[in-house]
């Protein structure tokens, strides 16, 4: 384990500062090495964990424990009272180490269900408000090496942080090593981390959207001629700037980060909410994946072409050697009967779109959902509709009319969310596609036509994705079935 953000001397096998603890005969043994180039001392130390204090030469000082946590369940109780004493005459402290506890069922793997220490560990976790720093990399880091039976894995080697560490750096991360030599895995923390610069475009803020500036900057900016893509388009507008004092805005900022739910629930706008915030965005980010090797491989480049690999895999099709199972295929179309429309409803899903049905479909549209490539979310549509529902209202009309979409509209961004807390590999994540907002709308008239002609096409026995109808019903049925 070792605490980064450091700067190398020259010599790099020459550390600045070095403190140990002997072991007992053959078991235990601290040692800690550092090459800050600031001032760094042995605080307190014990067989169980070195406390040192950092001192950056700017008058700022900073705390890490490296923790040992005890071999036996009924010894830990004692080390989570010393660590709770400790923390609370330092408060800006990094807890790192083998803590010898596991405190969840999905950081083991193999061995009994019952997890012994569990309640004391929670109870110092909770007492203490310690922050679990987001790690990535392989989830275990300890097994017993029995490969042929009775293999255990377990996440033993770990990173906490208390409030004001987290306030400090906030993008602190942990990255787990695979297990090679020892039976334990090397685990870094990394107080700044590089990012890749996200070519993600920019999206509109909700916070600003109803300021009188805002308004009249949308009103010079909205009626503005563009060609499109007919001659590759030009640079959107930027609509918004940073005109407002900061303070007056940040409610309406984190609202739509942390999403209306959030807020529903009960929880207070406080800046350990922000800050917690912040790190489950930071939890998305995917720092390394394994490949179909089982290599471990990080860089975003390296990731980024794992990743396209995984869904070429998926999405493109492979290559049809035969056309015998195409004419199959039309053969049983020519066999199945589908249900017709009548002629009444057939001419009533082609009429006409009204400007009224158009402004229900965008108004329909969650002002919280993440736009596409253009950046514009619905509210702010929905704030300036008197401004900008003329020109929404023609363009929609115009795609139904002649059939043309331009293509900015019918751009999207492809998106990996994680399946699991921690991606392993490219399966733990799926894609998904963010729209225009214009492009949502239009979707949305043509839903709001079709539904209600679907019962007459659908049988009753298919209940999902019908208006009126639960998909719980067949399973009802069916355990109703079962039972008799």
């Amino acid at each position: 384990m070792s605490f980064v953000d450091v700067k190398l001397l020259v010599d790099p096998f020459t550390p600045n500062f070095s403190y140990g603890v002997d072991a007992d005969v053959t078991r235990g043994g601290l040692a800690v090495f550092s090459w800050f180039q600031g001032i760094v001392t042995c605080f307190m130390s014990t067989p169980n964990y070195i406390l040192c204090n950092i001192d950056d030469g700017n008058g700022i000082n900073r705390n890490v424990m490296f923790v040992y946590g005890e071999p036996k369940v009924e010894d830990r109780s004692r080390v989570w009272d010393e660590l709770t004493t400790l923390l609370s005459i330092t408060p800006n402290c990094l807890l790192i180490g083998d803590f010898n506890q596991v405190d969840c069922l999905q950081d083991k793997l193999g061995g009994s269900l019952i997890i012994k220490g569990l309640d004391a560990f929670i109870d110092w976790r909770l007492l203490n408000g310690v922050i679990d720093v987001p790690f990535s990399g392989p989830r275990y880091t300890w097994t017993n090496k029995c490969f042929e039976n009775g293999l255990i894995l377990e996440r033993l080697d770990k990173v906490f942080c208390t409030n004001q560490w987290f306030e400090d750096f906030l993008e602190g991360r942990v990255l787990h090593e695979p297990i090679i030599v020892s039976d334990h895995a090397a685990i870094t923390y990394d107080s700044d981390p590089s990012r890749p610069r996200s070519n993600r475009p920019y999206q509109l803020e909700r916070w600003c959207l109803r300021y009188n500036d805002i308004k009249e900057l949308a009103s010079d900016t909205w009626d503005t001629v563009l060609n499109g893509s007919i001659e590759e388009g030009e640079e959107y507008v930027k609509l918004v700037n940073d005109i407002i004092p900061k303070c007056k805005l940040y409610f309406h900022y984190w609202q739509q980060w942390l999403k209306d739910e959030w807020i529903k629930e009960g929880d207070l706008s406080s800046t350990t909410l922000f800050n917690r915030a912040k790190q489950k965005q930071q939890r998305k980010e995917i720092l390394t994946l394994k490949n179909d090797d089982s290599e471990w491989i990080s860089g975003h480049d390296d990731i980024a072409n794992l990743i396209q690999g995984a869904l070429k895999k998926v999405f493109v099709p492979s290559v049809v050697t035969s056309n015998s199972g195409a004419d199959d295929i039309d053969l049983l179309f020519c066999e199945i009967v589908f249900p017709q429309l009548e002629d009444s409803k057939a001419r009533d899903l082609v009429r006409p779109f009204t400007g009224q049905e158009i402004r229900k479909a965008m108004f329909s549209i969650h002002h919280l959902k993440s736009p596409g490539p253009d950046g514009i979310i619905a509210e702010f549509l929905h704030v300036h509709w008197e401004l900008v529902g003329k020109s929404v209202i023609e363009a929609v009309q115009h795609f139904f009319n002649t059939g043309f979409l331009l293509k900015e509209f019918n751009a999207s961004l492809l998106v990996m969310l994680p399946k699991v807390d921690h991606p392993e590999v490219a399966a733990h994540l799926r894609p998904i596609s963010l729209c225009n907002t214009i492009y949502k709308c239009i979707t949305k008239c043509m839903v709001n036509r079709m539904k209600g002609s679907l019962p007459s096409l659908i049988t009753k026995f298919q209940h999902a994705f019908i208006p009126g109808r639960y998909m719980e019903d067949n399973i009802f049925l069916s355990q109703k079935l079962i039972e008799e």
